[in-house]
């Protein structure tokens, strides 16, 4: 076997362990922001995830073949280079975590990887043996978080990026709202924001 036939064996090797990464990766996206539209950044990772398999596979079994090898292994490589410059800059990144009342919240931080001026934070809410919830806040600025009021047993996210706290969402464990964070305002030392929805 000579230089370049060791050189490309020895990647397709590592194409092969890359596509378990790459699955392992899909599926706790799929655990940090579950039911993704069918037009979001999910299923466009899914094409490129399933083209980089297809031509990986291709190339493992016609690698003796050094022509036919050839041929599918370059988009083999450019597939996984696609793929991974995708996840670096599509993959949600998680601002905070918690677990309240047998629920776990996550909070992400999503942007559109072919329309970047699109982009928001979402929560997802896993309950104990029921089906997970999520939706998008309405808030697109500033360090967010998750705050537990231990008195209305309710998981709250907060916004600091005006300086003081801003209420975004709320969950009772029944039913959720949204506000307008930016709409507070003070009165007889209450601070009060615009719900989105009815409860």
């Amino acid at each position: 076997m000579d230089d370049t036939a060791a050189l490309k064996y020895t990647t397709l090797k590592l194409f092969y362990y890359s596509i378990m990464v790459f699955l392992i990766a899909f599926i706790f996206w799929q655990i940090l922001t579950p039911a993704q539209d069918l037009y979001g950044n999910f299923s466009l990772g899914l094409i490129l995830f399933f083209l980089f398999s297809l031509f990986t596979f291709l190339a493992w079994k016609t690698q003796s073949h050094s022509i036919l090898g050839s041929i599918f292994f370059w988009p083999a490589s450019l597939f996984w280079l696609l793929l991974f410059m995708f996840m670096l800059n599509a993959y949600p990144s998680v601002e905070d975590i918690t677990y309240q009342n047998r629920t776990i919240y996550i909070l992400t931080f999503n942007k559109d990887m072919l329309q970047p001026q699109y982009y928001g934070f979402q929560v997802t809410k896993w309950p104990w043996g029921a089906l997970p919830e999520t939706g998008w806040l309405s808030e697109r600025n500033g360090d967010m978080q998750f705050v537990y009021d231990e008195e209305k047993k309710s998981m709250m996210v907060i916004s600091t990026f005006r300086q003081r706290g801003e209420l975004l969402y709320i969950d009772n464990g029944t039913s959720h709202q949204d506000f307008q964070g930016y709409t507070g305002t003070k009165y007889e030392n209450h601070i009060y924001f615009v719900s989105m929805n009815c409860n």
